[in-house]
This record gives C-alpha cells, sequence and structure tokens, in this order.
C-alpha cells in the first residue's frame, strides 16, 4: 500500500511539471504566438491540476463538464491526458495557441479559446470569463438529468466551474449561484410526493426536483490586472459569499498546496454528489503577469527555460518574489524528498523529461498548416449550413387540413409534440410551470414534471446561459423570456458565446429562445414590454431568428428549429394569442418549414412587398387585398426567417415587380429592411431598381405608452368590421391592415 501510494505521489509530481512545462514552453515560444494573446496559468498549476486530480481519484474525470477560467485548462488538458489515449489535449493546446487550421479554434478565435467538448472541458468560449459559470451549470445540470439515474452516487458526474477573483465580481457569477440554490432546494415531503412519479431515485432520496451538482473554484492571486483587492471587492472574505445562496458552503484553502487543493476538492465533490454546492477559495499569489506582454523577463533565462524571474509593471519586486516563495512545484517537491518519496535528484530529472517532451510537442504543432485565407471566406460568409428537415417539407397551407388552432394554441401543441418525441427537450423560463403569463404552459409542466419544465430566476443571462450549457451538452433547451424586452438581460450570451462560437467554430448549440413579441392587448404596456428587438440578433451573425405569421407556420418552423443545430431566436407576436385572424389548419401528418424560406404568401406583379412577424404579414395580406381593387397587384413575401435570409425569392419577386417595400415592427435603424436593401445592392440588383421604387417601412422611435401613440408607430393600424356569423348574427371582425403599406405602394406605383 505504501508502495502504491508513492507511486501516485510521483505520477502527481509528474503531472504538476508537465502543467509548468506547458507554461513554460508557451513563454518561450511568445514570438510564434504574436499577435494573439498569451496568458499562461504559470506559478498556479496546482489549482489547475488538483480539482481535476480529485476527479480523476474518484472515477469521474471524463463524465465530469469542467471549464470557466483560461488559465485553469492547462491543468485540465493535463489531468485528462493521463487517462485519454486517442488524442493529446496538450498537443491540442500549443496548436490552438500557435492558431494552427487543424486546432479547436481553427486559427479563428484566440489562442487561449480553447476546449475539448467530447471530453468535456468546456471550451473558454468567451473572454468575459464570469460568462461562463452559467452554461457549465447547464452541462452540470443536463449531465444529471440524463446521467445520475443510471450510476452509483459514487459516480455521479459533477460539474466544475473555475474563475479568477476579478471576473467573480460580475453578474453573471451570482445568478449562476442563485440558479444553483434554486435548483438544488429541498422541498417539502408533500411536494415530493406530489410529483413523485417524474422524480428519479437522486430526486426522490434528497427532495429535490432538478438539482445543479456545482462546484464553483476562484482563484484569488491577489490582484486582477492592475487592480489590487481592496479596489476590486473591498478585500472581502470571497468564500463568506456563498452562505447568501442556500446550502452552498463557502471555504479557502492554500491554493499552492497540492494535496490540499485535492483532499478539499473530494470532499467538495462529495457535497455536490449530494446535491451541496461548494465555493472554493483557493489562494495562489499571481506569479506571473495578466498578460505576457505586461512583463519583462530575461532573455537569456528565458531561452533556459528560466520563466520564474521578470519585472511586472505595477508591481514591486518584492511583492513578485515573495509569491514565488510558494511555488506550488518546489513546495511539493520538497515534501516528497522530506517525506522520503523520491529523491531530489529523480524529481529534477522528470522536470527536465516533462519540459523536453513538451518542447517537442511544441515544435510538432509549429508544422501543422495555417489557416487558409480562401477557405476560411468561403466557410464564414454563411451560418454553417442548415440541415435537410428529416420531415417533408410543406409550404401551401390551404390544402394542409388538419385540426384549426390558434396561434397560443399551436404554440402549447408543437411543445407538446416535441417533448413527448425527444426526450432531449427541456422547457423553462420565467413562470411557465405554475402560470404562463401569455399561453397557458402550465399544462406542459403537469405532463411532464418539474426537471423538464420549470420557472426559473428572474435571471436572463442565467436562463439563456443555462440553455448554453445544456445544448452543449446535446440537450435541446427552449428557454423563454417573458416579454421580448428582456431578452437585454441575456444579450452577452448570445453576442460573446452562442454567436461566435457557432458561426466561427461550428461548435453546436441546439437551442430554442423563445421572444413573446409586440403589441400586449390593445397596447400600452410600453417599451420594456412590447419591443420587438431582432436588430441586436441581426448584427451578431450567428443567430437565426425566425418568426411565424400564423399558427401553420408556427408549427413547421418550430420543428425546423427542433432539428437544427445552432441557436434559434423564435420570435411570437403577442397579438396573434387567442385571435382567431392567425388562426391555422394544422396537418394531421408531419410537416416542417425548412429555416432560411420564405413563403410567396401573395403573387403580384406591381409591388413587392417583404415582411416578417405575424401582424406585418396579415396587414400586408389585407391591404394587398384592398389595393386589388385599384388595379394594383402587390406581391407578399413572409420572410419568415430573417436570419438566414431567403434571397432567392425576393431577388425572383423584385425582377418581376421592380419595386419593394420591406416592412417591418422592429426599428428601422439597423433592421431587417436596412439589411435587405444593403444586400441588394451587395448582389447588384439595385442598379435596376430606382431609388424611388424603394420604400422601408418600420417605426423610427422608442415605443410610448398611450394605445393611439402605440399604434400610430406601428407600421400597421388596428381595424374593425362588422359583420355577421353562420347563423346572421352580428359579430365584430377586429384585424390588422396597413394604410401606411397603401400609402407606400402607390408612391411606388407613381415610378
Amino acid at each position: 500500500m505504501e508502495q502504491g501510494r508513492n507511486e501516485k505521489c510521483a505520477e502527481y509530481y509528474r503531472l504538476l511539471a508537465r502543467t509548468r512545462a506547458l507554461n513554460t514552453v508557451l513563454i518561450m515560444h511568445r514570438d510564434k504566438i504574436r499577435p494573439s494573446p498569451l496568458l499562461t496559468g504559470l506559478g498556479q498549476e496546482a489549482v489547475a491540476l488538483g480539482v481535476s486530480l480529485a476527479l480523476r481519484e474518484r472515477g469521474i474525470l471524463l463524465g465530469s463538464p469542467r471549464g470557466g477560467h483560461y488559465r485553469d485548462m492547462f491543468g485540465f488538458g493535463v489531468a485528462t491526458d493521463s487517462v485519454v489515449s486517442d488524442h493529446s489535449h496538450v498537443f491540442e493546446i500549443l496548436r490552438n495557441h500557435f492558431l494552427r487550421a487543424t486546432s479547436f479554434g481553427r486559427g479563428r478565435d484566440a489562442n487561449i479559446h480553447w476546449g475539448c467538448v467530447p471530453c468535456r472541458i468546456v471550451p473558454y468560449l468567451c473572454s468575459d470569463t464570469g460568462r461562463m459559470a452559467n452554461p457549465i451549470v447547464g452541462f452540470a445540470e443536463e449531465a444529471r438529468r440524463r446521467e445520475w439515474p443510471h450510476v452509483s452516487v459514487d459516480k455521479r458526474p459533477v460539474g466544475i466551474v473555475t474563475l479568477g477573483e476579478g471576473a467573480m465580481q460580475q453578474g453573471g457569477v451570482y445568478e449562476a449561484m442563485n440558479w444553483i440554490a434554486a435548483s438544488n432546494a429541498r422541498r417539502s415531503r408533500a411536494a415530493v410526493s406530489a410529483h413523485e412519479k417524474f422524480l428519479d431515485a437522486a430526486g426522490r432520496e434528497l427532495g429535490v426536483f432538478r438539482g445543479a451538482p456545482v462546484i464553483i473554484i476562484v482563484t484569488a492571486n491577489d490582484w486582477s490586472i492592475f487592480t489590487d483587492n481592496i479596489d476590486e471587492f473591498g478585500d472581502s472574505a470571497l468564500e463568506d459569499r456563498a452562505f447568501g445562496f442556500g446550502g452552498m458552503r463557502g471555504i479557502r484553502i492554500d491554493g499552492d498546496n497540492l494535496p490540499e487543493v485535492m483532499e478539499t476538492g473530494i470532499w467538495a465533490i462529495e457535497r455536490a454528489q449530494r446535491l451541496q454546492a461548494t465555493l472554493i477559495v483557493a489562494h495562489s499569489p499571481r506569479k506571473t503577469a495578466h498578460n505576457e506582454d505586461q512583463i519583462q523577463r530575461d532573455k537569456d533565462r528565458v531561452a533556459q527555460g528560466d520563466v520564474r524571474h521578470g519585472t511586472i509593471r505595477g508591481v514591486s519586486p518584492e511583492e513578485f518574489e515573495r509569491a514565488w516563495e510558494s511555488d506550488p512545484l518546489k513546495r511539493f517537491r520538497d515534501n516528497l524528498v522530506r517525506a522520503g518519496i523520491a529523491s531530489e535528484a529523480l524529481l529534477l530529472e522528470i522536470d527536465a523529461e516533462e519540459f523536453a517532451a513538451i518542447q517537442r510537442e511544441a515544435e510538432r504543432a509549429l508544422l501543422e498548416p495555417a489557416p487558409d485565407i480562401q477557405e476560411y471566406r468561403r466557410d464564414v460568409r454563411l451560418l454553417p449550413p442548415y440541415e435537410r428537415p428529416a420531415l417533408p417539407s410543406v409550404q401551401d397551407a390551404s390544402s394542409s387540413g388538419g385540426k384549426i388552432m390558434r396561434y397560443n394554441e399551436a404554440l402549447l401543441w408543437v411543445l407538446d409534440e416535441l417533448m413527448e418525441q425527444d426526450e432531449r427537450v427541456t422547457y423553462f423560463g420565467e413562470d411557465v410551470a405554475t402560470g404562463g403569463v401569455l399561453v397557458q404552459t402550465r399544462r406542459l409542466a403537469e405532463k411532464f414534471g418539474p426537471s423538464r419544465v420549470f420557472n426559473t430566476p428572474l435571471s436572463e443571462e442565467a436562463i439563456i446561459g443555462n440553455a448554453a450549457g445544456r445544448a452543449l451538452y446535446g440537450g435541446k433547451p427552449v428557454g423563454e423570456f417573458q416579454f421580448a424586452h428582456f431578452w437585454w438581460d441575456g444579450a452577452a450570451i448570445f453576442s460573446a458565446v452562442l454567436a461566435p462560437s457557432w458561426h466561427q467554430k461550428q461548435i453546436a448549440f441546439p437551442l430554442v429562445a423563445l421572444f413573446h413579441s409586440g403589441v400586449v392587448h390593445g397596447g400600452g404596456s410600453g417599451q420594456y414590454h412590447e419591443a420587438w428587438p431582432d436588430a441586436p440578433l441581426l448584427s451578431m451573425g450567428g443567430i437565426a431568428i425566425a418568426a411565424p405569421a400564423n399558427a401553420y407556420d408556427l408549427v413547421g418552423l418550430m420543428r425546423a428549429a427542433h432539428e437544427y443545430s445552432g441557436p434559434v431566436a423564435f420570435f411570437l407576436q403577442i397579438h396573434a394569442y387567442g385571435n382567431s385572424e392567425f388562426a391555422s389548419a394544422i396537418p394531421v401528418g408531419p410537416y416542417v418549414i425548412p429555416l432560411g424560406r420564405a413563403g410567396v404568401k401573395r403573387s403580384g406583379t406591381d409591388v413587392t412587398v417583404v415582411t416578417y412577424g405575424a401582424c406585418c404579414v396579415a396587414a400586408a395580406l389585407n391591404e394587398a387585398e384592398c389595393l386589388a381593387k385599384e388595379s394594383v397587384h402587390v406581391e407578399v413575401i413572409d420572410l419568415r426567417t430573417p436570419v438566414p435570409l431567403d434571397l432567392k425569392t425576393i431577388v425572383a419577386s423584385i425582377r418581376k415587380t421592380r419595386r419593394l417595400v420591406v416592412m417591418h415592427e422592429a426599428l428601422k435603424s439597423g433592421g431587417v429592411g436596412e439589411h435587405i436593401v444593403a444586400t441588394l445592392m451587395g448582389c447588384g440588383l439595385m442598379p435596376s431598381l430606382r431609388t424611388e421604387r424603394v420604400r422601408i417601412l418600420a417605426p423610427e422611435t422608442p415605443i410610448p405608452s398611450h394605445p393611439a401613440l402605440v399604434w400610430d408607430r406601428l407600421p400597421y393600424e388596428l381595424c374593425e368590421e362588422s359583420t355577421a356569423d353562420e347563423r346572421g348574427r352580428p359579430h365584430t371582425r377586429r384585424f390588422v391592415r396597413s394604410r401606411k403599406l397603401a400609402d407606400a405602394v402607390r408612391e411606388c406605383m407613381r415610378y
């Protein structure tokens, strides 16, 4: 037994030396990494490696998602290499830093943005380190839901979120901590009994509906770039913050002591496996600069592999020297020598062996091909390809038959269908499980239970971040924003995590985000409830945008979004809920409306009207019918998906009509209308369109609250007419039309 322990300690030392060598070799090759930044974990190897070794000792390393902080990726890679034989993470890290075409980032993203999803090293997707907390929590929750029922308690995978003390000051971290507290909350016996049929053994045993088995590790290195702890967080005890979040425990440890990191890690893992979260603050004074460009090193020493010395701008030499007194590699070496486990000469020989091995890997990585500019241009010009739908494609609803459904009924129906057919689908958002402010989504919770349909905190960044993590795992999450404007609190996840990772690197994020948009009832709810905020998403370039015009399109587009491997923002028209004008026959058989395929909803020869969204499409069709009485024949094209844009259908129509009006509910500035006109100019079609024959009909002001002002701002208006029903009884029909559109069409017809 003693021999086995000694061999294991020697292996730990080798892995620690390998992590140090990886940091060292990257610093030595700084010139080959330029102009990209170089941020290493030099001197903090015990924190980076220790938690992964704890997972390895528990036998759950490959099953546990871990990531968040770029400085810890080196240790994650080295530890995982100790149990993976089919590829080398160290080699992948090196070629990623050298921006090789064969690397994870394919030479397209910053060198530190590395990961290995198959080995559950969650990619460092954005430079706002705190943004990564929520995706890792979502990944861990999905692993808990899908895998815990099939393994013993000691083999339950857990999630590891790693941060620096500076990143811990970002709001998304606390949204993640609050989410963990809510997810791990113990329920009453009565509540557990009422939902028992939906709960697995762990849920029934622990009295938890969902569960987020997560450990948060903060590397406290005494300063963030040039800001000290007083200015950063008042020099407060970060570990004490854990006690504000349910059953979370906070603990401070010596982050340069590898055995202590491992022992604490194992203790925290055992807690996480019983859905008790832990915040570990690992103190490890920083022994290098934030970025290599902020430190001056002796070139002769660096050439010999000595990177322990240098001058950091803004840091006194004495402080820098004191930090290195706690070198984790030297401390572990001294402990092994004192314990008689290994001689110093043997351990220094291991250092040299690992350094030489990493040097050889670096030389091999530098031989990998650089990115090809022409290939890159072809590959990222458009979003990743939209998959060929597995279901038959149906575009004409007139012959579809089936049951008549209203817009909101169709939403519930298709969500129910997808959840019934695909166990990967989860649905969550504000109030969806017990209320449903706009749609009676609580019916889904009653059918599928609290692990698949659940209320979330009022934390939009957490909602979309959690969905991103579940999608990265391989789930099919549907996250809902109660009103579209609230999405702004989660915009950073769309912009920093989802859009570039999908568009540049094709990292799959098969998620759907529901945006309830537009006028609420008769208007008057104002900017924060009635917005249609698709323009910012449009500018990101990596988010598909769908906007169904009626119940039929809603079902077909939702099925397509479900099959897609990227993120889809699904804009739903609040005014259409319960409104018979937007009801449709839903075919008995399955069908799908592919993303990127517009619908010609009315044929015409005089003016092309391009629009999207339920109210705009309905108003355009109603107005086209009125204009036909004036012998003006309008062709109405429903984009269905502003992204991807079906330019082919638009161009074919314009070649026929030679006139174009684009109408939408979102703001004109930076919106879809301006995007379409600019795109047409880019493809050379605009010269055949005289400027006088082009109009963009869209709001140009913020949303007011007085109902009269609301409808004046919009490109359409609400109308009423008295009719009789099938029995001859008086009936008031409410519908939308657009006199503004009629005026724009008439103006175009003058030229």
